[in-house]
């Protein structure tokens, strides 16, 4: 009798042991589908915030100068406006700088008044020095004098005016520029 409870049992393992298989199978199978649903709405689903009908190109109809003032404004958001005084003089370690960030600007600017390398001056100094600096600017206002943060004797000096650009958050860099001047010292 043992030999047939034993043969007994032994198909009902079989048959758990494969319903276990599939089970596993199965998990595994769900598994598979539910990363791919995850990858697949992560890497390949269009964004839900855009219209899906919407046709992408410039709408038919516009005008010749609708189209120029489209394109001027792309222009003018990747460009940096300023004015700044070209041969600005310093006496006493403040200087006429009229460092201006226009209105029109549309963006935040800071300057960076950085002595050449190439001046014989800056051998002395060991190289480019900034001699001084503004925090942000709003589009729409100026700086008429600044001082600078290093003595320099009484002379005319290379010097490359650095003018950094941010976004109106004022923290989102967009890009600088620079422009050459003449800084005069005084006694």
């Amino acid at each position: 009798m043992a030999t047939s409870e034993q043969q007994q049992t032994a198909p009902a393992r079989e048959k758990a042991g494969r319903r276990l298989v599939a089970a596993l199978i199965l998990l595994v199978a769900l598994l598979l589908v539910l990363v791919g649903a995850l990858l697949w709405q992560r890497f390949y689903r269009a964004d839900p915030k855009l219209e899906p009908n919407a046709t992408v190109g410039m709408m038919p109809g516009k005008t010749a100068e609708q189209i120029e003032a489209e394109l001027n404004q792309q222009i003018s958001e990747g460009m940096i406006a300023f004015t700044i005084n070209s041969a600005p003089t310093f006496l006493g370690g403040k200087g006429n700088i009229w460092f201006e960030n226009p209105a029109s600007n549309g963006k935040y600017t800071r300057l960076e008044l950085c002595l050449d390398e190439a001046d014989p001056y800056a051998e002395t100094l060991g190289g480019e020095l900034v001699l001084c600096k503004t925090g942000l600017l709003k589009p729409g206002s100026y700086m008429e004098t600044i001082e600078l943060e290093a003595a320099l004797p009484a002379g005319s000096y290379s010097c490359t005016a650095r003018i950094f650009a941010y976004r109106p958050d004022g923290e989102t860099y967009l890009g600088e520029v620079q422009a050459g001047l003449v800084l005069t010292v005084q006694d």
